[in-house]
């Protein structure tokens, strides 16, 4: 049986689950309430991967593909979109994303694919601007923190002992501090300045009042200070 002809046969077997006078089980499935479901089928594909054994992987592999074809199936029912919509999206983001293979964009190792890879997602949608923000919520810890690892070490943060990552901790807090020191010599300037307005005024209205005082504010480079030192302290400690 060809590709085409035996995933057709299990979009049809799925739609006839789910039609009128199909499995009540099926019917009455939701995304929500399938997604315990396609979790567990995740850490099972992945024990048959590391097991290394084919029959069980096949197997594996057709579960996941059940709850793919069953979740666009619930899309389709809801008119959002199809599983063909879902085959050709993806197709489309591999071939967008590996200029090196289908354009003219050059990339000797996998660093330099990951590094356009990450380049060309940031063009197709607006990535959050917190560190780790983009990592899904429902990640075990140890994942999220491997994923968090990875991104500091493209972004340059990674050394291969503690005493790499301790100095650049220094760096980082030394820095902020720099800027927080400026901050509050602006500060106080602007204070001096308020105090100033505030006495010009009490003396044409002849009515006291408290002098108004501003302190420092963080600017978004000792912000960006904080983050940084906030980046070294998750993912190295």
């Amino acid at each position: 049986m060809s590709h085409r002809d035996a995933i057709d046969a299990l979009v049809a077997v799925v739609d006839t689950l789910r039609a009128p006078g199909g499995c009540p089980w099926d019917r009455e499935q939701t995304w929500h309430s399938l997604m315990p479901y396609i979790v567990e089928e995740a850490y099972e594909l992945k024990e048959a991967m590391a097991a290394e054994n084919p029959a069980m992987l096949r197997e594996e592999l057709g579960d996941v593909l059940l709850h793919v074809v069953m979740l666009s199936a619930m899309a389709t029912e809801q008119s959002l979109f199809t599983l063909g919509d879902v085959a050709k999206d993806v197709t489309d983001k591999m071939i967008r994303r590996h200029p090196h293979v289908f354009g003219d964009t050059k990339a000797e190792s996998s660093e330099a694919v990951l590094t356009n890879w990450d380049a060309i997602k940031k063009t197709e949608k607006k990535q959050p601007s917190a560190f780790g923000a983009d990592i899904p919520k429902g990640l075990p810890g140890l994942m999220v923190a491997q994923k968090l690892q990875k991104k500091a070490a493209r972004m340059g943060f990674d050394w291969p002992d503690t005493a790499g990552a301790l100095a650049k901790l220094k760096e980082e807090i030394q820095e902020a501090e720099e800027d927080k020191d400026e901050e509050e010599e602006g500060g106080g300037e602007e204070e001096e300045e308020d105090e100033e307005e505030t006495e010009e005024e009490e003396e044409e209205q002849e009515q006291p009042e408290a002098p108004s005082k501003q302190g420092p504010t963080v600017t978004k480079v000792s912000q960006a200070k904080l983050n940084n030192v906030k980046n070294l302290i998750v993912v190295r400690f």
